[in-house]
């Protein structure tokens, strides 16, 4: 048996299709959190270990502005890549949640 030395996440075309699934349900609930814990309508949102962006870019697709971060330089590079190909501005960048500025 082979054994492979990767993560999922090296593999964000995979991990979409994954976890992608549930994106509508996961929206929406962002979106009912940030209604009932606001004072005001959430216009943007930061999403740190943001993976491929699926979120973020639902998001987005609603109006809201939004940025992210994730360790996982392919992961931003495919999320980023998604923001180009649809001509949406992208903020997502390489960084640790743990330690960025």
């Amino acid at each position: 048996m082979q054994v492979l030395n990767e993560s999922i996440y090296d593999h964000p075309k995979f991990y979409d299709l994954v976890f992608g699934a549930d994106c509508a349900a996961e929206t929406k609930f962002i979106l009912g959190c940030a209604d009932r814990f606001t004072n005001r309508p959430a216009k943007r949102f930061f999403e740190p270990a943001c993976g491929t962006g699926r979120l973020l870019y639902a998001l987005a697709r609603l109006g809201h502005d939004v940025d992210g971060l994730d360790l996982n330089e392919k992961s931003v590079d495919f999320c980023n890549a998604r923001f180009e190909r649809n001509q949406m501005p992208y903020r997502t960048f390489v960084a640790d949640m743990s330690d960025f500025r």
